[in-house]
């Protein structure tokens, strides 16, 4: 669900460019929405013909029919890949901006994967956004607008897309259970490609391993024979754990599930340190400490 009233300031503002930022952050956790977002903004601003007081593109002159096509000469789009964004890419938007817009009087670049930028590239943004050219505009997509470097949000108008809530989710994806629909955060594009994908009995296994150890049923190893089976399952148990922790607090518990916190935290840092055997000892030492703590 986007936030209503600054998406239609943005819309609003795009009737009128003159006032609109040079720079903008869409940020949002359901990065697909973020994008369909900026896609819809982006339209909306290279239109040539729609009525001034329309927030739609009228979809049917020349400009509108090229961004449909993929094929509009005023419109940059860097870091599809996803893999990361590099600053030759980056490099491409001050050659891009050189030029004089060919059809929409403005020129428009869209830089996907934002939060994936190198330190090189992010620098070569910086310097764009310090020299900005008239009716020039770029828009980053972002998942959070904190995996921006200072520098760069500072420059930047953010315009945030609200995720929809557990309670709506649960409703339209009766079908997949509550701890997997908690897990997704509110993002409906990882539930979709979840089900998709056949990943529900992934998920379902590592579950009822977990509630088979807070009952003293099951070992460490478990955990580490099953979370090897999808890439997700290793993060998924951790949303468990920490569910469990919460629990435990509300309960007035007390000391031990503040260590377990503590122990949760000190293994979700250092993991990325272990790789293959390692990262399977650590897990198993990590279910280890925390047998005493929180089951």
């Amino acid at each position: 669900m986007v936030k209503e009233s600054k998406l239609m300031n943005l819309k609003q503002l795009a009737l009128q460019p003159q006032q609109l930022a040079h720079a903008h952050i869409i940020e949002g956790a359901d990065l697909p929405k973020v994008v369909e977002s900026c896609l819809q903004f982006t339209a909306l601003m290279l239109c040539s013909k729609r009525p001034l007081s329309s927030d739609t593109p009228c979809g049917q002159c020349q400009s509108c029919k090229l961004f449909a096509a993929n094929n509009h000469p005023d419109l940059l789009s860097i870091g599809q890949e996803g893999l990361s964004v590099g600053v030759d890419e980056v490099r491409s938007i001050a050659t891009f901006f050189s030029q004089k817009p060919h059809i929409a009087g403005r020129q428009i670049v869209l830089i996907y994967n934002a939060d994936k930028m190198t330190e090189s590239a992010a620098n070569a943004v910086l310097k764009t956004l310090e020299e900005p050219t008239d009716n020039s505009f770029i828009l980053l997509m972002s998942e959070n607008r904190h995996n921006q470097v200072a520098t760069i949000l500072s420059r930047c108008q953010v315009w945030a897309i609200d995720i929809d809530q557990n309670t709506d989710l649960k409703v339209k994806f009766s079908d997949i259970p509550d701890y997997v629909v908690g897990y997704a955060a509110g993002v409906e594009s990882k539930l979709e490609r979840w089900r998709e994908d056949g990943d529900i009995e992934h998920f379902t296994a590592m579950y009822q391993i977990f509630i088979r150890w807070l009952k003293g049923q099951a070992t460490a190893d478990e955990f580490v024979e099953v979370s090897g089976k999808h890439a997700e399952l290793n993060t998924f148990l951790l949303y468990l754990i920490e569910r469990r922790i919460r629990q435990l607090m509300l309960k007035n518990v007390g000391q031990k599930a503040i260590d377990g916190h503590t122990k949760l935290t000190q293994y979700r840092l250092s993991r990325k340190e272990f790789h293959n055997l390692g990262a399977q000892v650590a897990l198993i030492t990590f279910i280890q400490e925390l047998e005493y703590l929180i089951r």
